[in-house]
C-alpha cells in the first residue's frame, strides 16, 4: 500500500523522493506493484488518495 502513495505524495508536495535516476529498481517495482490487478482492486481512486494526502498534510503542518 505504501508504494501506491509515493506518486501521490510526490505530486501533492512537489518533492521528488523517488526518482528513476536514483532508484531505478525500486521505481520499477513500485510501477509493477501498482499495476497488479489484485492491488488495483484494493486501492482507492487516485483522486481520493490525493485529497486525503492534501488534508493530512494541511492538518500535519497546522499541528506544528
Amino acid at each position: 500500500m505504501v508504494a501506491s502513495w509515493f506518486g501521490v505524495m510526490q505530486e501533492v508536495t512537489k518533492v521528488e523522493l523517488l526518482t528513476e535516476e536514483n532508484f531505478p529498481i525500486l521505481c520499477q517495482w513500485v510501477g509493477k506493484f501498482v499495476d497488479c490487478p489484485v492491488v488495483k482492486e484494493c486501492l482507492p481512486p487516485r483522486e481520493k488518495m490525493e485529497e486525503f494526502t492534501k488534508v493530512y498534510l494541511k492538518d500535519f503542518i497546522a499541528s506544528k
